[in-house]
């Protein structure tokens, strides 16, 4: 069930108004179009937000995934041989990203609960959650790629944001979803006011109307089990090696994914100190699960792709209970071979290889 949150309404003016209240506390990051697409931009002071075009909250997902501001690429993580202290370095202004949908809000709480726990938790990706609010909005749009209904998800949030902004015509429903949330809308009350029955009614309508369209995209990749069942069931399924022929190992599905969270760390030499760097590693890479004296449980191509997809539906459902993956799309709409998860776990049901033959 959606969780229950107070919500109120801000038109637009207002809404323009309060960044302008906000950037003085917070570096904010905008969505913005740049040929079709939509790219956070930074915006850090109030001359930047004059210059800026307009934010948009609507329509679809990010390029880029919500992953890169909590789990970047390549960030250091510690020195050694070196004066300098080795705490993390605190964070200089706290930030607020805005136009967050609800599959990056899904992919964050998986990094929450692996980043997170307490046995192996990462006081970087502490640090930068700590210090950022989460304004999130609802889908308007969708993309051929977005899939987060066959998942059991909504494109609209229910969870993990701080405020979720509906839009409408003359404003938005803003929903507050968490304490700090309350505290700051509490800070700056005058901005926003109460909702009127009659847009909660047209929130809820538009909601109904993206769900219908993610749903009506997804009709041809509609199956009759949940894809854990469906990964359980075939391991062994010839559809792994026919689909991994396809596969040019570019790695750009793993590095496009916003729930895909291994790295692997390097040192790096500064004349008579060294740095030590996080990066992103990819279970795709030939190396990856190579283990001293040359020994590799999944040597060829075939085993590494299968494992991508046994992990995020049955791994991580294991020990976590959600799947790993968020619906976004990412990996299908970056594939240059073209290669659609939807469709590989669609033919994994039927029970069949490509070519028709039984399992």
């Amino acid at each position: 069930m959606p969780d229950s949150h107070d919500s109120y309404f801000i038109s637009r003016s207002d809404l323009n108004r309060l960044w302008e209240k906000l950037v003085e506390e917070f570096n904010l990051y905008f969505l913005q179009d740049f040929e079709g697409q939509l790219f956070y931009q930074l915006i850090d002071s109030p001359e930047r937000l004059r210059n800026s075009p307009p934010p948009v909250y609507d329509r679809f997902r990010s390029v880029i995934s919500v992953k890169a501001f909590f789990f970047p690429p390549r960030q250091k993580v510690g020195e050694y041989f070196s004066s300098e202290n080795l705490s993390p370095s605190p964070v200089s202004r706290p930030r607020m990203v805005v136009g967050l949908k609800a599959c990056d809000l899904t992919a964050l709480r998986t990094l929450d609960q692996v980043f997170l726990e307490e046995a192996t938790e990462d006081p970087l990706y502490r640090l930068y959650r700590e210090n950022t609010f989460l304004i999130s909005s609802d889908c308007t749009e969708s993309l051929e790629v977005c899939f987060c209904t066959l998942l059991g998800h909504h494109p609209y949030p229910d969870k993990g944001f701080d405020w979720n902004l509906s839009p409408l015509k003359e404003g938005f429903v803003v929903e507050v979803g968490s304490p700090r949330g309350t505290k700051l809308l509490n800070n700056y009350q005058t901005f926003f006011q109460s909702v009127s029955p009659d847009k909660m009614t047209l929130q809820e309508d538009n909601r109904q109307l993206i769900q219908k369209q993610v749903e009506q995209r997804n009709r041809d990749f509609s199956i009759l089990k949940p894809y854990h069942e469906v990964i359980k069931g075939n391991f062994e399924s010839p559809v792994w090696e026919e689909k991994s022929q396809e596969c040019i190992e570019c790695i750009a599905c793993i590095h496009a994914c916003p729930t895909c969270y291994c790295f692997l760390l390097s040192d790096q030499r500064q004349l008579l100190e060294y740095q030590r760097f996080r990066n992103w590693d990819a279970c795709y890479y030939a190396g990856f699960a190579r283990v001293a004296g040359g020994a590799n449980p999944r040597a060829l191509m075939v085993e590494r792709w299968r494992h991508r997809y046994v992990h995020k539906f049955d791994y991580y459902r294991d020990r976590y209970g959600w799947d790993a993956c968020s619906g976004c799309g990412r990996c299908i709409a970056v594939c240059p071979a073209k290669i659609d998860m939807r469709d590989t776990i669609k033919r994994l049901s039927q029970g069949h290889s490509l070519t028709g033959v039984r399992k």
